[in-house]
């Protein structure tokens, strides 16, 4: 049995709360309500601070402005939220170019080789009509300098998709690394710098629209929202639950005893509800690496769909595909093809 993330965690892209806050496990929480703000005005630097950090490059806006911009659905949101606008470098653009990503600087660090929940509501405002089609963070032990303004960071942590336009997003991810992290970077990176239209129509007018488009023909902006941002630290425990393999290029279930040992996993996260699984899929070295890190997905994604049919909630389920299994010890390659259990709880 083998459970091994080296850096990173699986995101998860939810459309419905959740609830496993506990106050002692929180590295950083704001839902930017009680943010005390300092100023340089010879710099023009805008920074935010509470009892767990200081970010820099965002604004904090108003959730009257929620009923112009975004649905909420059934997410609790309070009175402010944090925003900043990503921006694509241009020589003679005037504007906050330093806004590509905002940093939040902990006061207490991540810790070397713990294990980490990420979670924050997030969406785009609708006072602009392009949006990132991708999204990211990046994690630092030291504060990253850019060569220039608008310079895009490279190799973000967590990468996702942009997808909704008019609605808030729960984004969860699963952390750890090898380096005490002290600073983390919201935003757009150099690996998709893409923006696409939104699918409706801004609120201002025509022949503001028109404008606009002639004018940022190299740079468009969008206002990205966060709320709600949660750092919890995890709790790894020892899984109880031996590896499942496959077949060469299949991510089908067809041993009675893996289906009996999907039905425990099952029964045990229904009794133990205050705990997470992370499936990890993995695959040997037939095709190329691509392809194996998609079937090393699907690998796991086949789990997960199995034990939410047996009524796991999704929110409890983290999937991952590592891709091919790197072991070289391991001769006999059959046990590459597989999948890994862990079983995390909040400290």
């Amino acid at each position: 049995m083998e459970f091994d993330v080296k850096y990173l965690g699986l995101i998860l892209i939810l459309h419905f709360p959740l609830c496993i806050v506990g106050q002692r496990d929180t590295i950083y929480y704001s839902d930017f309500e009680k943010m005390l703000t300092s100023r340089d005005k010879e710099k023009g630097i805008i920074s935010y601070q509470n009892k767990f950090g200081e970010i820099y490059n965002a604004i904090i806006g108003k959730t009257e402005d929620y009923n112009k911009t975004i649905t909420t659905h059934n997410f609790k949101v309070g009175k402010s939220f944090l925003y900043h606008s990503p921006t694509w470098y241009r020589i003679d653009h005037q504007g906050p170019q330093i806004y590509n990503h905002f940093e939040l600087k902990l006061v207490n660090p991540l810790l070397p080789n713990k294990y980490y929940m990420v979670s924050f509501l997030t969406g785009n405002m609708k006072s602009h009509h392009y949006k990132p089609s991708h999204y990211g963070l990046k994690f630092s032990k030291s504060r990253i300098i850019k060569n220039k303004p608008g310079e895009l960071l490279s190799h973000p942590d967590i990468f996702y998709n942009f997808d909704l336009d008019e609605e808030l997003t729960k984004v969860i991810a699963v952390f750890t690394s090898k380096d005490s992290i002290q600073y983390i970077y919201f935003g757009c990176f150099m690996e998709d710098s893409n923006t696409v239209k939104k699918r409706y129509i801004p609120i201002f007018d025509a022949d503001y629209i028109l404008r606009l488009s002639k004018e940022d023909t190299s740079v468009h902006c969008t206002r990205v929202l966060i709320d709600n941002l949660l750092i919890q630290e995890l709790n790894p425990e020892s899984s109880v639950f031996r590896d499942i393999y496959f077949e060469v290029d299949n991510d089908k279930i067809t041993k009675k005893e893996d289906e009996k040992l999907i039905d425990r996993i099952a029964i045990y996260l229904l009794d133990h509800t205050d705990n997470m699984l992370m499936i990890q899929g993995y695959a040997d070295e037939t095709g190329t690496s691509e392809y194996n890190l998609d079937l090393s997905k699907r690998r796991s994604e086949a789990i997960k769909s199995i034990l939410i049919a047996k009524n796991v909630p999704n929110e409890r389920i983290i999937t991952l595909g590592k891709g091919i299994y790197s072991d070289k010890e391991l001769t006999d390659r059959r046990y590459a093809r597989k999948v890994s259990f862990g079983i995390f709880s909040l400290n």
